[in-house]
């Protein structure tokens, strides 16, 4: 019960310092270069749940705008990520790895000429050398996230993002450029 809420107020927290952003201009598309982590107890380090340990990771997007409304806009485009979860006799290569690619939409709020705020899911594909019996697997790859983007000009910002997602990291953020 408490890890599960360890879990939740992180979860909250992420949500919370994510919840900042930049507003949609005559630019149509976002291409995004994030790096990111997951943060979860280690059942091997941990005697008593206590141990938290960090996964590194990151993704690259592509963000088209096809509709706006009101003060808001609709996109659609890709995301491809992966996580490094560390190394193992049994891995390939020596590496735990997951590796995603899937179709991403976002809808997102204009509250200031500068600021974003948006929310997201991604749904494809899911390849990891870990996650069962072979060698390599495939599977169900999916997010849900928020997410902000704060730009300094019409073409270059930050970007955060947090969530919850499966061979991707829950937090990310980076880079984006707007064309």
């Amino acid at each position: 019960n408490m890890k599960k809420n360890i879990i939740i107020i992180l979860s909250l927290i992420g949500m919370t310092v994510s919840l900042s952003a930049n507003a949609q201009n005559d630019n149509k598309m976002t291409i995004g270069v994030l790096g990111g982590s997951n943060i979860y107890v280690d059942p091997i380090l941990s005697t008593n749940n206590s141990a938290w340990a960090f996964v590194p990771g990151g993704s690259v997007f592509m963000d088209y705008s096809v509709a706006t409304f009101g003060k808001g806009h609709f996109t659609v485009g890709a995301q491809a990520g992966f996580q490094l979860w560390g190394k193992s006799s049994t891995a390939v290569n020596g590496n735990l790895y997951d590796i995603a690619v899937a179709p991403r939409a976002t809808v997102g709020w204009n509250l200031a000429k500068w600021f974003e705020l948006h929310l997201g899911v991604t749904a494809g594909l899911g390849f990891s050398n870990w996650r069962g019996a072979k060698d390599f697997n495939t599977g169900f790859s999916y997010s849900c996230f928020v997410g902000t983007e704060f730009f300094f000009n019409d073409r270059f910002g930050l970007m955060l993002e947090a969530g919850y997602s499966d061979y991707t990291p829950d937090a990310n953020a980076g880079l984006v450029f707007r064309f």
